[in-house]
Order: C-alpha cells, then sequence, then structure tokens
C-alpha cells in the first residue's frame, strides 16, 4: 500500500515512503520541501536553505527538516509545514500528543529554556513551543530571519482528505 499527496512521491515499497529534497536539488513538484508560515498571516519569505527527509511505514510518519529564512512577512505563531496529515486526537480534544526536538538559530526565546516541536491535530502543521520552568507554555513567534532544525515522529491519517 502506498500513501501519497500532490507533495509527496512513493517509493512503492509497501507503504514505506522516502522523501529528500533541498533547494538546489533538480526539480521535482512531487518531492516535500518544507515551508514555513505564520498562523494570522502566512506571508512569503527568501528561503537560503530547506530541505526535508521523510519516512512513512502504513500510518508512522518520520520526518526531519532544516529551513533557512531571511525577509520573511508572516505573522503570528510560527507553522511548519509537513508531506502528511496529522492523526486526530484519540478522544478529539485536539491535544497535542506527538512531540519531537529543534534546534533554533538566530532565534530569540526569551526567557524560555528549552523548544519543544509539537504536531498540530488534524493537520498538516508544526509549531514550536517554547518552555521555561515554573512558566506557561509559549508559542514560538515568526521571525523575519533564522534557521531550524527539527526532527518528529507522528501518526498520519488514513485519509488525508
Amino acid at each position: 500500500m502506498s500513501y501519497s499527496r500532490s507533495n509527496v512521491i512513493s517509493s512503492g515499497f509497501q507503504g514505506l515512503n522516502f522523501h529528500y529534497r533541498t533547494s538546489n536539488a533538480t526539480s521535482n513538484s512531487d518531492k516535500w520541501i518544507p515551508t514555513i508560515s505564520g498562523s494570522s498571516s502566512s506571508g512569503v519569505g527568501t528561503y537560503t536553505v530547506q530541505a526535508g527527509l521523510s519516512v512513512r511505514e502504513g500510518l508512522r510518519t518520520d520526518v526531519c527538516f532544516e529551513i533557512s529564512w531571511s525577509g520573511h512577512t508572516g505573522t503570528g505563531d510560527l507553522l511548519i509545514d509537513v508531506p502528511y496529515k496529522i492523526q486526530k486526537s484519540v478522544d478529539d480534544s485536539n491535544r497535542f500528543i506527538f512531540s519531537g526536538s529543534v534546534s533554533l538559530g538566530n532565534i530569540s526565546m526569551g526567557s524560555a529554556t528549552y523548544a519543544v516541536l509539537q504536531a498540530v491535530p488534524d493537520t498538516y502543521l508544526l509549531k514550536i513551543v517554547l518552555c521555561e520552568s515554573g512558566a506557561a507554555e509559549t508559542d514560538l513567534q515568526m521571525t523575519t530571519s533564522g534557521t531550524l532544525r527539527g526532527s518528529i515522529s507522528y501518526a498520519g491519517q488514513r485519509e488525508e482528505y
């Protein structure tokens, strides 16, 4: 069984999909190119690095990426696209049950001590949560420039419509 979406290519290995694309590779619209956007206003920016690797076996999806950008005009929470739709929460509460690791380059974390990558249920999006001991978590806001490197494992949906 193979899973596909317009920006994903299937390898044909019984549901195992492998994708890699950098901005310097030859053009292939079927491969995942990670991008960022703002939750309030998507905006546009100039990317210097867009590398995404995705492996999917059944519904389990593993992605890792590196994105560097400048001059981005998006506003609101910083969001990262993924190639497969993220599973709904088991109890339809839209709790964030899938988390991963992320490193931030040239992006201020304020007083936060670490950042966590979270999969937004029932979407094709990841967000970054800033954490500080004894304080409420906050979502990372869009920045005009920066670098993100991250990885996450999540359950995809059977029907991705």
